[in-house]
């Protein structure tokens, strides 16, 4: 399966990376001017030793906010400095996929061997079906098995984040014969945090402190420094859930098994650190109704098609709640002060439905509103919504009455706010749990269905109580 011609195409240049001290990027835009001015004057030997003294981190903060071209171009110097592979690992999922469309294989191909299997698979699933193709046909047969092995398990399951490499032995195995194992592993793995012991059928039995394996004798044996009460996730477990016992326990890594008990991999602090991040981002994006492979640099049709689907969604929703409007419009004939009174009680009802929507998707994210108390979170945010109604009802009941000289106007106000208070607080609480319940992220267009609701509500309690009210005043 492995390509014959790639070791020929490999071309890369031994730099000394680690005998430089990485210099720390505080001015982006400024560097960015810079590395655009020397891609324009092709400087390749100026350009590589700027990046020689970056740090990963540091170029994946670069790359996303130059010309896609230009970032194709240093992803290939990257390549040659040997620093590419650790620079895709800092990039966000939906850079990767662009930034690598239309590479050569081999490259690719070269990344994933230089990365941990975990990373190596989360790069090679943003590719497209015919690029994967190609570079898996250049990958040994080994590295694919491995790779197969991680694409295979859903998405947000621990067995997708998971490093099948560890270092496992029998409790019968000695220290020295422990320390030599791991030597021999060294190539293959790129950090150690703990040694396991495994039974006869390769079930996870216990975990061995690498503190206490470095200061023990080289003759004690394994069984002597076990700690047997050791944490463990199953592969088909939903990643937050490894999020948390790592938080939790103070984890720097948690095994991972398969249902039978057999251990499959590892999963790392840092792993946890990205997906958490990731998981942000998502959160933040499916706020706004955003597509997260909507990037500040993506082509202007890419943004378009992301966009105008929920946009269209939400002109739909502001139709509906225009028409609630046009069903009272000879009560606004009437007293023409409502008009201006009317962006109030929608305006409120929005902000403080956004405050308890916030609120509540974190909840979930946090695992800390769960169906067992989901009603008495509900029964909280509408104390809470119904409070403040009253508190801003108050408030802008008196000035709408000072600012028109019509207490009833003021009563109206103050009324329909504090409806439309405990509407925004019930909306805002259920509507995340519904989707849940649905299987659909809670974040997910969340927002502009609060916003139709608090909107028709407001203006239709509002109107409605002006129809009512207008009669007794004699206004016709």
């Amino acid at each position: 399966m492995a390509d014959p011609r790639a070791k020929k195409r490999l071309t890369t240049r031994s730099t000394n990376n680690e005998s430089k001290r990485f210099v720390p990027v505080k001015r982006p835009e400024r560097l960015v001017k810079q590395l655009h001015r020397l891609l324009e004057a092709k400087s390749t030997r100026k350009i590589e030793a700027i990046l020689i003294r970056l740090h990963p981190a540091d170029i994946a903060t670069i790359l996303p906010i130059m010309r896609m071209a230009e970032a194709r171009q240093l992803l290939k110097d990257l390549f040659r400095l040997r620093k590419g592979a650790a620079t895709l690992r800092e990039l966000p999922g939906s850079f990767v996929d662009e930034v690598l469309d239309g590479s050569d294989p081999v490259m690719i191909a070269e990344f994933a061997r230089r990365l941990e299997p975990d990373d190596a698979a989360d790069i090679l699933q943003e590719l497209d079906e015919e690029p994967l193709r190609e570079v898996l046909q250049i990958l040994d047969i080994d590295e694919v098995r491995e790779l197969n092995a991680l694409m295979a398990y859903p998405e947000d399951s621990v067995g997708a984040i998971m490093n099948p490499s560890f270092v496992a032995l029998p409790m019968t195995a000695t220290v020295d014969q422990a320390i030599s194992r791991i030597r021999a592993e060294g190539d293959r793995l790129k950090r150690i945090h703990d040694l396991y012991t495994v039974d006869e059928l390769n079930c996870l039995t216990a975990t061995v402190n690498m503190h206490s394996l470095l200061l023990a004798a080289g003759e004690t044996p394994l069984a002597d420094l076990v700690d047997k009460n050791v944490l463990s996730i199953q592969t088909d477990a939903p990643e937050d859930e490894a999020a948390d016992i790592i938080q939790k326990y103070d984890l720097l890594a948690l095994p991972v098994v398969s249902s039978d008990g057999v251990l499959v991999g590892i999963i790392t602090v840092d792993d946890i650190i990205d997906m958490m991040e990731e998981a942000a981002t998502e959160e933040m994006y499916n706020m706004a109704a955003l597509d997260e492979d909507d990037r500040i640099f993506s082509s202007p049709l890419r943004s378009v098609a992301l966009r105008l689907p929920w946009l269209s969604l939400n002109l739909f929703t502001a139709i509906a709640a225009a028409f609630t409007v046009g069903l009272f419009e000879t009560t606004i004939s009437k007293v023409v002060a409502l008009a201006a009174m009317m962006p109030i009680v929608a305006g409120m009802g929005g902000n403080a439905g956004t405050q308890t929507l916030t609120i509540v998707i974190r909840a979930l994210a946090l695992g800390e509103l769960r169906p067992v108390n989901a009603r008495q979170a509900i029964v909280k945010e509408v104390t809470v919504g119904f409070t403040n109604g009253i508190v801003i009802g108050l408030m802008a009941g008196l000035v709408c009455w000072l600012w028109k000289g019509e207490w009833w106007l003021g009563l109206l106000l103050g009324v329909s706010l504090i409806l439309n208070l405990c509407m925004a607080a019930i909306g805002a609480a259920t509507i995340p749990l519904i989707l849940r319940r649905m299987k659909l992220d809670p974040a997910l267009g969340s927002s502009i269905f609060l916003t139709t609701l608090t909107d028709i509500f407001g203006f239709f309690t509002f109107l409605g109580l002006a129809s009512w009210l207008i009669p007794y005043f004699g206004i016709s």
